[in-house]
């Protein structure tokens, strides 16, 4: 649903800037697949595309496999498209800025936590060990966010959600640390999840609902989830912004 209230928001801002600018959405795990948006696109006449994986920091286990998915569908074609990819946009303002501002928004209506924990989703260990960079990248955003927002090294934590199987993960490990927080007497906490751009069931319910809770039952008092930029104005304004800064070169505007 978000993400295609991004796309929609998208489209609209483009048309009111009188940008040329078609604009599909492929997921790559799901439908739209991202053949259907690539043939899409052809289908219109598009001879050049701009591939945007909405994964703010960079890992081979997300943004490479976009890529890896898009040039598998570009190899049948007999008249391929001019691509670019945008990379990684893990400290760029048009990400940092409405997110920041987001959060701020909420401190000022509601009040400032203990604590601001930024949760990314996690990796496996060896994967960074075999030189991966979304660990960095992860805390490489959590400082400038913290920045941002002018935290102290003391107001914030980064951890890392959604481990499985036997082999280590990144840690520190989220619920173990929010529990961790409460039976050390930190009672309110905010937690924000700086690698999804749209919130999903996953999230929201491992976050949400059982973070919230184990934090609840280890003496926690306050528990709150910020939503993931969704379909903010500002954010689409700002992502927008972004995407045509990487247009830069191609004919966008009508003559």
């Amino acid at each position: 649903v978000y993400t295609q209230r991004q796309t929609e928001g998208l489209r609209k801002v483009f048309a009111e800037r009188g940008l040329e600018v078609e604009v599909e959405t492929g997921m790559r795990y799901g439908n739209p697949s991202i053949k259907s948006a690539m043939m899409s696109l052809r289908e219109r006449g598009c001879e050049n595309i701009l591939v945007v994986p909405l994964y703010p920091q960079y890992a081979s286990s997300t943004t490479a496999t976009v890529v890896d998915a898009v040039t598998q569908v570009a190899a049948r074609l007999r008249d391929q498209p001019a691509m670019r990819f945008i990379k990684r946009f893990h400290t760029h303002p048009s990400f940092i800025k409405p997110l920041s501002d987001k959060i701020a928004a909420l401190w000022a209506a509601h009040g400032r936590p203990q604590k601001l924990v930024m949760s990314f989703h996690g990796l496996p260990q060896q994967c960074v060990n075999m030189g991966d960079p979304y660990c960095k990248d992860s805390y490489e955003t959590a400082r400038a966010l913290a920045l941002h927002l002018g935290l102290t090294d003391d107001q914030y934590l980064v951890t890392f959600q959604s481990r499985f199987g036997p082999a280590k993960w990144l840690e520190p490990y989220t619920e173990p640390t929010v529990e961790r927080l409460a039976k050390e007497g930190v009672t309110e906490i905010d937690v924000v999840c700086p690698g999804f751009l749209a919130d999903c069931l996953e999230t929201l319910e491992e976050i949400s609902i059982e973070v919230g809770d184990t934090f609840k039952h280890a003496g926690g008092k306050q528990f709150r989830y910020i939503s993931a930029l969704n379909d903010d104005p500002a954010w689409i304004r700002a992502l927008a912004d972004m995407v045509e800064e990487h247009l830069q070169g191609w004919p966008i505007r009508s003559e």
